[in-house]
């Protein structure tokens, strides 16, 4: 599961990798289900990618009542073609969340504490998403909302959580986007990925509660716990 995130990277670095115009965005610490979030997804009136803000929670366009249909952050990579909320999102509106950590939570000693994980260089990165949009019968009310994809998490990452987000590299973005892509080479993509690409740390407690953000919710713990083999925190 991937349940929170962050964009602090300067608007301008983020849309150099993913190639579009940038948005006009705040630094994000706390990334949280119902926020407006940056994805990268086909243009509808040119054949180019753009950066554009969805609500993260997933309505299919087919449902009545959006207020009334449950929360959708997540679509597992497993039965993403099969699940009838996700299919034709994954078949017709693949989009790449931009990101630069998420978090995972683990319960030691009774109490869950929180892990940040980002690239060990740094860098922003995309995450296999999809998206729908959503128009009222009634009036002119639309809503366009996302859900990102998970896998199994990496070897590296399995002791934090059994679920990671599908992270895809600058050389994956087309190919995911395409929307010609066969499903077994979409398939490929949401594969577990390669270890040693994330840095691990456990930070501040601040980052349980939605309602903070800021970069102190990414400062170390006071209290380090050490969870691999080798110290990456």
């Amino acid at each position: 599961m991937c349940g929170r995130f962050t964009l602090a990277t300067p608007a301008a670095e983020w849309a150099s990798l993913f190639d579009v115009e940038m948005l006009a965005v705040e630094p994000r610490f706390n990334i949280a289900p119902t926020n407006d979030i940056v994805v990268v997804r086909n243009a509808e009136q040119r054949p180019a990618p753009e950066a554009a803000l969805l609500r993260w929670g997933l309505i299919p366009s087919w449902t009545d009542s959006p207020d009334e249909f449950p929360l959708l952050i997540n679509a597992r990579s497993e039965t993403i073609n099969s699940k009838p909320s996700f299919a034709d999102a994954f078949r017709e509106r693949r989009c790449l969340a931009v990101a630069d950590g998420f978090y995972e939570w683990k319960a030691i000693d009774g109490l869950k504490r929180p892990f940040w994980i980002h690239r060990a260089d740094g860098r922003p990165f995309g995450i296999a998403a999809i998206w729908d949009k959503w128009s009222s019968t009634k009036d002119e009310r639309q809503l366009e909302t996302c859900a990102l994809v998970t896998t199994e998490a990496s070897q590296d990452l399995a002791d934090l959580h059994a679920r990671m987000p599908v992270v895809l590299n600058r050389e994956q973005f087309a190919r995911w986007l395409d929307p010609h892509s066969r499903l077994d080479e979409l398939a490929e993509l949401m594969l577990p990925g390669h270890t040693g690409r994330f840095a691990v740390r456990e930070v501040s407690q601040r980052v349980n509660s939605v309602r903070n953000d800021g970069e102190g919710c990414i400062a170390p713990a006071e209290t380090q716990v050490k969870l691999f083999d080798t110290d990456r925190f």
